[in-house]
């Protein structure tokens, strides 16, 4: 809602409102351009009895742009692939009471439908409303068609609007025409009342008396472009290069202007309502809309301008992450420049971008901007460290002792102390996670006396932290204590909010696998507090993996939605070792509560996952779990029994809760031929489970996979996790499970 109030709607509202009420799946507002979809649908969630967020979707035309907007929205890291990415979604949509509002803006509608419709199968109770251009036409969705507003209403909201301006009101006769000529359009009557205020009413009265053939929204924005000079036309198409907020001083630097006449065209472009002032009044915005009509009449941007903006955003630093998205175009620009004549630019964005895509993603991004400037700089030791560092947290290794090996060399050969003293405590980090431990200790010994050369606390802490959990990977744990509470202090000295949280962290994990549960503790909380601050969305993963994994240990009731929420965080960031912490966690809450099967079952996808990973240490040791489970194996024979009916539509695991099949078809069609796959002994693959469960249906292969991935997911979170493992080869029923048919 604008600050000139929310008008009218009454009756939508209600219906939308209604609807959720009734616990439909999918409520679709949708009407024309402009007609006010977007605004209504916040007015909806900002009521305090939804309380609920709006995902705002762009121009995406893939399930993965679409699925990253989405998660940013709801405060996760994008994810590395479609079924993780929807896991992640659905976990929050399926802890949370509030509906999912998404307005669809201008994503391809065929990529919202993908999204809606999977992620109604797979959270039956989720309630999604959507506002778009045109229906979804999916079976399960209502529609609440959005039209011009009625005369009555389009009157009140010209009137709040022309209440702001200086001139005289006009009269209620030249009120009800100029809303007339709106057409009852919310943006029309918006961009109108600008030009009332530009030009006066009788102008614009007699301009839609001229032009009465015009759609009102066409209209209204062409009426403004006739009011520039053609100079001030191509002025402003050239400031479309900007999509945050931007200066005065941004559009000179743009436009080759001096700052008095930059200063005199942006005052005629708000007088002509296609440019507005942001928020305080020091910056200027160009709304979508606007923006898309700009760049469709004036045409593409010359080149020189694109050249200008580059630079200009490089070296800037009045703005800060909001203008992320921007940063990214402009390097994309300077990436593609023949003869690398925007290299310095590219490098400059880069280094702007490392700190924002580490915190928040996403991490393919993140690594496409260091590879592809790092071409452009091949020997450039920070770009080299960031890397590393990038790799080694998404658990590729062996690459980060490359990159991070390089950085060294080139730091050392510029005489960069500090920045070597930090490659080599990552790398001493990097080779802990390999397995290779005394050469992570010559490492850190290296970074440690390379620090104090360069009298860098920061530095120092990473090269301790770094031998600390060494120390602790070598069973020598009193060591470990002392050196990771030295490297607590100088974290404390260098007050960089990161690296202390990454001390607290450490010394956490430290007591907790020593055994100090209470001390692991408060000490894995203050990290989380420290990373959620900042914001962190990586290491914030990372440690709750640790705390609940801590917990479960501890007896605290945690709940296995809880715990694989968690886990789909570190899926989310690439996170491999905190991937494996939660997936040992849920093993062992499954031993705490007895279920013997289920536990053996979820530390052998544990094995599996760890097999797979590039790791060569467990980050929490399983060997006392197994221990247990092999005791109590061998004292208990039972087998678990899977008893269906013919068709399937009901089933139970012998003991436990049954569950009715019969509205979820595809779920249903997937365990019979999981059923039917025992006999033959062969698993079923994932093509074979696309056809089997969506039978003649279209869809991409990412698409298919995702929807498989989901299936067999929510067949476990019912209750029969127990009974199905994953292998390389795809989907079967666990070896000793036994079949019954019920009559």
């Amino acid at each position: 809602m604008n600050r000139f109030g929310f008008v009218g709607r009454r009756a939508e509202i209600a219906r939308v409102g209604a609807l959720l009420d009734e616990g439909v799946a999918c409520a679709t507002v949708w009407g024309g351009p402009g007609v006010g979809k977007s605004a209504l649908l916040r007015e909806i969630a900002s009521s305090p009895r939804w309380a609920a967020r709006v995902v705002r979707l762009g121009s995406e035309a893939s399930l993965d742009a679409v699925l990253a907007r989405v998660q940013r929205a709801l405060g996760v890291g994008a994810q590395r692939d479609d079924a993780v990415a929807f896991a992640s979604v659905v976990d929050l949509l399926s802890s949370s009471s509030s509906p999912l509002f998404v307005d669809a803006g201008t994503a391809a509608v065929d990529v919202v439908r993908e999204l809606v419709s999977v992620l109604v199968e797979e959270c039956p109770t989720s309630r999604v409303v959507v506002a778009a251009r045109v229906p979804l036409r999916l079976s399960f969705e209502h529609l609440v068609p959005l039209g011009p507003l009625p005369l009555a209403d389009t009157c009140e909201l010209l009137e709040r609007r022309l209440s702001q301006q200086q001139r005289p009101a006009p009269s209620a006769g030249a009120v009800a025409r100029i809303a007339e000529i709106s057409g009852g359009i919310p943006l029309a009557v918006e961009l109108l009342a600008s030009q009332v205020a530009a030009v006066g009413a009788d102008v614009v009265l007699q301009a839609g008396d001229d032009g009465g053939a015009l759609e009102p929204l066409e209209h209204a924005l062409r009426h403004g472009w006739a009011q520039l000079s053609e100079e001030d036309r191509r002025s402003l198409a050239k400031l479309t290069v900007f999509r945050a907020p931007f200066s005065a001083v941004a559009a000179s630097k743009v436009l080759g202007l001096e700052a008095r006449p930059t200063i005199a065209l942006l005052s005629r472009a708000v007088d002509a309502a296609f440019v507005r002032l942001a928020p305080g009044g020091e910056a200027f915005t160009l709304g979508g809309a606007v923006r898309a009509f700009v760049e469709s009449t004036a045409g593409e941007l010359p080149a020189a301008t694109r050249d200008a903006h580059a630079r200009y955003v490089a070296t800037e630093d009045e703005r800060d992450q909001a203008a992320r998205d921007e940063w990214v175009l402009a390097w994309r620009w300077c990436t593609r420049a023949e003869g690398g004549a925007l290299a310095d630019a590219a490098l400059a964005l880069a280094s702007k971008l490392d700190a924002p895509l580490l915190l928040q993603g996403p991490p393919a991004l993140h690594r496409e901007v260091l590879e592809r400037t790092l071409e452009l700089h091949p020997e450039h030791p920070r770009l080299l460290a960031c890397l590393g560092r990038q790799q080694a947290l998404q658990g590729a290794n062996e690459d980060a002792l490359r990159s991070l090996a390089s950085a060294a060399r080139a730091a050392e050969r510029r005489g960069e102390i500090e920045l070597q003293a930090l490659c080599d405590a990552r790398l001493g980090f990097a080779y802990r996670s390999l397995g290779r431990l005394d050469e992570g200790v010559v490492a850190t010994v290296r970074a440690e006396r390379m620090a104090q050369r360069a009298q860098s606390w920061e530095a120092e802490c990473g090269a301790l932290e770094a031998r600390g959990v060494i120390e602790l990977a070598q069973g020598r744990g009193e060591a470990a204590r002392e050196t990771l509470a030295r490297g607590l202090s100088l974290a404390r000295l260098a007050a960089v909010p990161r690296t202390l949280g990454i001390a607290h962290a450490n010394v956490g994990l430290a007591e907790y696998l020593l055994g100090d549960l209470s001390r692991g503790r408060a000490e894995l909380e203050l990290a989380l507090a420290i990373f959620d601050e900042i914001p962190d969305h990586r290491l914030a993963a990372r440690a709750r993996a640790m705390l609940t994994a801590l917990r479960v240990d501890a007896g605290d009731a945690t709940s296995e939605g809880e715990i694989r929420a968690t886990q789909s965080g570190c899926v989310a960031w690439g996170d491999r070792e905190g991937e494996l912490m939660a997936q040992l966690a849920l093993a062992r809450r499954a031993a705490r509560a007895g279920d013997v099967d289920l536990a053996r079952q979820r530390l052998a996808d544990y094995d599996l996952l760890f097999e797979r990973s590039a790791l060569g240490l467990h980050p929490l040791p399983p060997e006392s779990l197994r221990e247990e489970l092999s005791a109590r194996a061998a004292s208990d024979g039972r087998r678990r029994v899977l008893r269906l009916d013919a068709r399937g539509n009901r089933v139970e695991v012998v003991g436990d809760a049954a569950i009715d099949l019969s509205r979820r078809g595809a779920l249903r069609r997937i365990l019979l031929a999981l059923v039917e796959s025992q006999a033959r002994g062969a698993p079923i693959s994932v093509s074979e489970a696309r056809e089997i469960g969506w039978p003649n249906e279209k869809m991409l292969p990412e698409s298919g996979a995702a929807r498989v991935y989901m299936a067999v997911r929510r067949l476990r979170l019912l209750g029969l996790e127990a009974v199905l493992v994953t292998s390389d080869e795809g989907y079967a029923l666990a070896p000793d499970v036994v079949v019954e048919r019920a009559d």
